[in-house]
C-alpha cells in the first residue's frame, strides 16, 4: 500500500477567484497530538490549513508558488481564507463522521460478542 493511499486527498476550487487546491482529509497522529493542544480558535484554523492543504496556484510577487505556512495562510484575505476554511472544515467532518459511525459499529459488534 502507498502511503498515500492512506491519506485520500481532493482537488478543490474557489471558482469565483479562480483559486484551485488540494487537501488531504485526515491529520497524521503526531499533527493529530498537535491540533488537541490548540484552544484558540484561530490558531486552530491556521494549523488545519497549513497542515491540510498539500498544494494551490497562489503565486508570490515573482510568481513562485507560496509556501503553505501558518504565516502565510495568516496574511491571506479573508475572501480566500475564509472559503478555503469552510470546505475544509466540511471535509474534517465528514471524516469525523465517518470515524464515529466506524468506531460506533465496532464496538457494538465487540459488545455483542
Amino acid at each position: 500500500m502507498k502511503i498515500s493511499e492512506l491519506y485520500p486527498a481532493r482537488e478543490l476550487e474557489i471558482p469565483d477567484l479562480g483559486i484551485k487546491y488540494k487537501v488531504r482529509a485526515m491529520l497524521t497522529w503526531v499533527e493529530l497530538m498537535e491540533y488537541e493542544k490548540i484552544k484558540d480558535p484561530v490558531e486552530i484554523g491556521k494549523f488545519l490549513l497549513s497542515k491540510l492543504i498539500i498544494e494551490w496556484n497562489l503565486d508570490d510577487e515573482d510568481g513562485k508558488p507560496l509556501p503553505i505556512t501558518s504565516e502565510v495562510i495568516e496574511r491571506l484575505p479573508a475572501t480566500i481564507a475564509y472559503p478555503i476554511t469552510k470546505q475544509i472544515m466540511e471535509i474534517v467532518g465528514e471524516r469525523r463522521e465517518e470515524h464515529s459511525v466506524k468506531k460506533k459499529s465496532w464496538l457494538r459488534n465487540w459488545f455483542r460478542s
